[in-house]
């Protein structure tokens, strides 16, 4: 009987532990190439391509986060007119998605 709990529970904790790993794999970081920059109703947007062998999406639309507006929005104009690539941090590569991280890479 006591083996079948610790068998159950290593199966339990296994479990747990793939589940955690595939949640943080789903965000991550993407280089991307700013189409455009600028502003709506709702707030400052890029327009990014996917850098990627096998692209995640082009030309898509999303917002900076507001709370750091300013501040990506600088880097993503630095980045654009030096011809850079926008390194940034999605939780979801959805359209309309929110920005909080990026950074200028060569």
């Amino acid at each position: 009987m006591k083996a079948k709990r610790i068998t159950l529970l290593v199966a339990v904790f296994v479990l747990a532990s793939l589940l955690m790993v595939s949640v943080a794999s789903a965000g991550g970081w993407k280089k991307c190439t700013i189409n455009r920059v600028g502003v709506n109703s709702s707030g400052y947007i890029v327009y990014l391509g996917d850098n990627a062998a096998a692209p995640a999406f082009t030309n898509r639309q999303f917002e900076l986060d507001p709370a750091h507006g300013k501040e990506l929005l600088a880097i993503a104009l630095t980045t654009q007119a030096n011809g850079k690539i926008f390194h940034v941090f999605f939780t979801s590569t959805v359209a309309g998605s929110i920005i909080s991280e990026a950074y200028m890479m060569d």
